[in-house]
């Protein structure tokens, strides 16, 4: 089974999301829920996740959020659509920016597709301006930062998902060179010229209070917007 929940329109999407995933839990109320988003995305486990029920085990619901934004993921999922829907588990992709290309590709195979794009175009905002201040421990300026994108429209999947980016980007800073960490030289050496702001043991701790809070979020046990203010004040 395999479904696809995309666009622009956070609250739609949202909305549908997560009608759809309460559905599948009522159905399936024993299946397994494996969750994976752009910064725990792994070939292997996901793979495993195709055939990850037998005959008398649990059906696994596979959540994906952001999965399809990468490349490397991309091509990955692109590859087994078909595996996917034929599945006995339950796909579902949530995706914010899509490319018209990979939904055809999905409604071609059969996934049920539903798409919500803003109808007015929100203002523009960098969102990365955010990094530089989270990377330098700038903590007024990027609460205040936060509340201007916030008012901008930005959804808190987008802000959650670069502070995410920019905490990896310190943690390859601190154990490993460019060439081997898979970033582009700019915004590595960024990174290292910020990790002076930090120590390394206090960057995996960020790290894992947001990947705790985005879960907790999700099982309705914490205010999403709320959760990353406090993660702010926190620095």
């Amino acid at each position: 089974m395999l479904f696809l929940i995309a666009g622009t329109h956070f609250d739609k999407r949202k909305a549908a999301s997560d009608k759809l995933i309460d559905t599948l839990v009522t159905k399936r109320p024993d299946a397994n829920q494996v969750l994976f988003d752009d910064q725990n995305f792994s070939a292997p486990r996901f793979l495993e996740t195709i055939e990850g029920a037998g005959l008398f085990e649990s059906k696994n619901i596979v959540i994906c959020r952001g999965v399809l934004e990468d490349k490397d993921g991309r091509d990955v999922v692109m590859d087994k659509l078909e595996e996917l829907q034929n599945s006995n588990n339950a796909f579902v992709f949530i995706e914010n920016k899509l490319l018209k290309t990979t939904s055809n590709k999905f409604e071609k195979f059969g996934a049920t597709v539903h798409l919500f794009e803003s109808a007015e175009k929100k203002q523009e905002f960098n969102i990365f301006s955010l990094t530089d201040l989270l990377a330098n421990k700038k903590k007024k300026d990027l609460w205040v930062k936060y509340h201007e994108a916030k008012n901008k429209g930005v959804a808190d999947e987008e802000l959650h998902g670069v502070f995410l980016w920019q905490l990896k980007a310190l943690a390859l800073a601190f154990s490993t060179t460019q060439a081997k960490s898979g970033l582009k030289p700019f915004a590595y050496n960024k990174a290292k010229t910020a990790s002076k702001n930090w120590t390394q043991k206090e960057v995996f701790k960020a790290q894992k209070k947001l990947i705790q809070n985005y879960h907790e979020t999700r099982r309705g046990n914490l205010n999403f917007s709320l959760s990353i203010e406090q993660f702010i004040l926190s620095l």
